[in-house]
């Protein structure tokens, strides 16, 4: 049977799987013409289970520069904020962001879909919408977070973060871009370390590495569909 599938900027997330795990997926991954992935780890497994082009590309967000999402920014109603987007349950997290914003005398912004986290550190917005979330990622002063896509679109923005890394070992994609656009240094080792949200962040490395993995991803993704 002629297979007509393709995986464009699959991810694992988590790659720590029991054995039957990894049976099922090498039986999955048959169905694929094309395999595209986030994250590093993973490739050279894949690769060797199937007998298609297996490759690096970035993620869907990442194929839009800032000037794309900029047109979908909405207005907020706060300026000059340290913002914690969280996606994990890791108390260090709040802890350090409550540090931070105290520091810097400014106050603390949480966003989430998450209503749960109403009771965590910071002034809770529930669910903004799509250009809020942007704005208060695009405009935030700092951004402390443990979100692939929170990263990524702090990179994208040229704001500002702090990367801490998900305390259940799905951290391997936030490591891929962190190291592809070599911003690894923006991960928190010490929770003391309050001097790392406060130190200028040069995105031009970054931005270089983006425009270069943006033609060559969408080569990819061409490719990809018409074949």
């Amino acid at each position: 049977m002629k297979k007509n599938s393709v995986a464009y900027a699959a991810s694992f997330g988590d790659s720590h799987f029991e054995q039957d795990d990894y049976q099922k997926l090498n039986e999955k991954l048959k169905n694929f013409n094309a395999i595209g992935l986030r994250e590093n780890q993973m490739i050279p497994y894949v690769a060797s289970h199937v007998d298609v082009p297996v490759q690096r590309v970035i993620d869907p967000t990442l194929l839009l520069d800032a000037s794309f999402w900029n047109k979908y920014l909405s207005p907020i109603k706060i300026e000059n904020y340290v913002l914690v987007y969280q996606l994990h349950n890791d108390e260090k997290l709040g802890r350090y962001a409550k540090r931070v914003a105290d520091e810097m005398n400014l106050p603390l912004v949480r966003i989430s879909a998450s209503f749960h986290q109403i009771t965590r550190e910071g002034k809770f917005v529930w669910c903004p919408e799509m250009g809020q979330f942007l704005s208060y990622i695009k405009n935030a002063t700092c951004m402390i977070t443990d979100s692939f896509h929170g990263t990524a679109f702090a990179i994208n923005f040229n704001t500002p973060f702090v990367e801490v890394l998900p305390n259940n070992n799905t951290g391997t994609r936030n490591m891929s871009i962190l190291r592809m656009t070599g911003l690894s240094h923006r991960i928190l080792r010490d929770e003391e370390d309050i001097q790392l949200a406060k130190n200028k962040v040069d995105f031009t490395e970054a931005n270089e590495v983006l425009k270069e993995k943006r033609i060559e991803s969408l080569e990819i993704l061409k490719k990809m569909i018409e074949e």
